[in-house]
């Protein structure tokens, strides 16, 4: 039994952890076997497990760099190496970003050891190796020693992300929500620019939304904008059709057929992702065909990983079915069609990155911004997790152990990154996604941010109950990010909800990432290293927190608010909460349009399936809304003169 808790151990499983009643749970040899098998151990029983940590020990110390480190910019990398006493010349090359580079060597023999740093019976040693003082960027070390050639990634990356220069609000809504008699029935990129703008006039900073990434929404169905199938590519459903018709000029005539379609859309209380899909691409599709601007090929030139996306799109439409069922080779009958297919994925790959890049130009210029959301993982389905397959741990799906809000626990239904594999990489999978999204973000929110730091992995033949947490080198993300920010100018928010180590909280405050904190949760005042929300899309609104309340939540809020009359309800705290948010130290606030309304239903039910989440549209239209003096009212509490931060902080 100690050889295979030093196994797991080795592979980053933690084989203890405090649930959220503070109790100790430790792992059993049934719930660690089968999630070393998943990570690339195959260990049938328990008695395997001395012989197989031996051979991985073995192994391990001739392995020679660490295939990534981490500097700030003033101090030089520091590498661990373990390598055989046999090794006595090591020569690298260094190159940074830019193209320059510079070589030098070493004798192993001559560096200092680390602490038992000798092996007699392997014949190997530890030592340390320290760079040169090299700029912030990304550098990569090429080294041959002993008939060996390998790589290592330094990242010199700032101490910490960009911190808002003021205090701001912004207003949050689902895009897909926002109903108008100028769109088809779902919010689009158009509504976006219009709601940024009358959120400015208000005196707002910036706008929110979830997640903008591409989801299945045809037969393979799944709304969910955090299970997306790439976060590397954008949603192509929050399109204005009109828009790219008129820019066209070439609109073709609709149908009666096509305005009953159009009218229905418009008229459900709900967003029905397949019929409007399919009638966007019946005017779309088209149009992509024969579209041929200079400036349609140029961006295809710059981005030219966009059509093996779109190859497996059209792929996916075609066969119909997940990529693990794909036969090996090619089907002929495939690729007869898939070329007008293609060219519409590139096509509103283009114009979804147009519309996002004009929009994120002219926020710039006038003052604003928008809030985006990158998801903790992807749709195991789809082309991120087809083309990096590699990187995941298959037949494993990570989520929440058991906790006073979900007494079963949570399974959220997506495979995880593999640590070791990941940084064997380069992590170049986590930098373009990261990129994709801060091009454009003013802020942008890490969903789970724990899941840097650990993540709770669930095999798929154990129940939730009977998952374990694997850690995750935490600092070389953070790195990672704090470079992606500081080269962005991006405010970095953590989503440090629910059961979340302390040195998560720690490290969030140490690289002035914003804290997440809920008004409703606490009785006490935010810190001011936090955006401050009265609600998450796991939540309901507002006034359905207060519905649901019991009378002695209800009273504990008026207490803490100071409204004395024991009557009074949602409509009325209000006002009074927006008002003490502003006030608050917080560096951000972000009120949700449905908290403004008054509705009472969720975004999102976490538990339920996706016909029923994502989907929900908000009861009056956007022209009702804009012009509602209540809402300008309220709005306006927000506009007072926040306090200066008195606590927390980034000092």
């Amino acid at each position: 039994m100690f050889w295979l808790y030093r196994l797991a151990h080795q592979h980053h499983i933690i084989t203890q952890y405090r649930d959220a009643e503070g109790l100790r749970q430790r792992a059993t040899p049934e719930q660690i076997l089968p999630l070393l098998r998943a990570m690339g151990t195959p260990l049938d029983q328990i008695s395997e497990a001395f012989a197989t940590l031996k051979a991985l020990q073995a192994i391990r110390a001739q392995k020679g760099p660490p295939p990534v480190a981490v500097a700030s910019p003033h101090q030089s990398a520091k590498l661990l190496w373990s390598l055989s006493k046999d090794c006595t010349k090591v020569e690298y090359v260094i190159t940074d970003e830019w193209g320059g580079s510079r070589s030098g060597g070493f004798s192993p023999g001559e560096l200092p050891g680390a602490p038992r740093s000798s092996d007699e019976a392997s014949g190997t040693r530890q030592f340390y190796w320290e760079s040169p003082r090299l700029a912030v960027g990304y550098h990569t070390v090429q080294w041959d020693y002993c008939g060996q050639t390998q790589t290592t990634l330094i990242i010199v990356a700032p101490q910490a992300a960009p911190t808002p220069d003021a205090s701001e609000w912004g207003l949050f809504f689902p895009l897909y929500a926002l109903s108008s008699p100028s769109n088809w029935g779902v919010g689009n990129f158009t509504d976006l620019e219009r709601v940024a703008h009358w959120t400015h006039q208000r005196g707002g900073g910036f706008i929110g939304t979830l997640p903008l990434l591409p989801t299945f929404l045809d037969e393979q169905y799944d709304p969910s904008p955090y299970r997306p199938i790439s976060q590397r590519y954008w949603n192509e459903f929050y399109l204005d059709p009109d828009r790219l018709l008129r820019e066209a000029g070439n609109a073709p005539p609709r149908s009666p057929e096509f305005q009953r379609a159009l009218a229905d859309l418009r008229q459900s209380t709900r967003v029905d992702y397949r019929r409007g899909m399919a009638l966007f691409r019946t005017l779309v599709e088209p149009l992509a065909s024969g579209h041929r601007s200079q400036a349609f090929q140029e961006w295809l030139t710059k981005h030219p990983a966009v059509h093996d996306y779109a190859r497996f799109r059209a792929l996916s439409e075609i066969r119909r079915t997940p990529w693990n069922t794909w036969p090996q080779e090619a089907v002929g009958k495939d690729f007869a069609s898939l070329s007008s297919r293609i060219r519409y994925h590139e096509f509103v790959q283009w114009q979804a990155d147009r519309a996002l890049k004009d929009f994120s130009e002219h926020a710039q210029r006038v003052g604003g911004g928008l809030y985006l959301d990158l998801p903790i993982g992807v749709h195991p389905d789809g082309y991120d997790a087809w083309r990096e397959r590699d990187l995941f741990v298959h037949s494993v799906s990570v989520g929440a152990p058991p906790d006073t809000f979900f007494a079963s626990g949570q399974n959220w239904g997506f495979e995880p990154l593999h640590p070791d594999r990941l940084r064997q990489s380069g992590y170049q999978y986590f930098i373009e996604s990261l990129r994709h999204h801060l091009r454009y973000a003013k802020v942008l929110r890490l969903d789970h941010v724990m899941g840097f730091y650990r993540r709770f992995l669930i095999p798929e033949s154990l129940s939730v109950k009977d998952g374990l947490y694997v850690r995750y080198p935490a600092e070389e993300f953070y790195a990672i990010i704090d470079l992606e920010a500081h080269r962005s100018g991006t405010t970095i928010v953590g989503e440090n909800l629910g059961l979340v180590p302390k040195p998560v909280d720690v490290a969030i405050r140490q690289h002035h990432y914003l804290g997440t904190w809920i008004f409703p949760s606490t009785t006490t005042p935010p810190p001011d290293d936090t955006l401050s929300l009265l609600g998450t899309h796991d939540m309901p609104p507002w006034a359905g927190f207060w519905q649901d309340a019991s009378e002695s939540q209800r009273q504990q809020l008026r207490d803490w608010l100071g409204v004395s009359d024991p009557n009074a309800q949602a409509r009325q705290m209000l006002p009074v909460i927006l008002e003490r948010m502003a006030r608050s130290p917080s560096r951000l606030v972000m009120v949700n349009l449905l908290d403004l309304t008054g509705e009472t239903s969720p975004i999102n039910v976490p538990g339920l399936g996706s016909e029923s989440n994502w989907s929900r549209k908000m009861q009056r239209s956007w022209e009702d809304l804009k012009d509602d003096p209540t809402i300008h009212q309220l709005l306006e509490r927000l506009n007072r003169p926040q306090n200066p931060p008195t606590t927390g902080g980034h000092s």
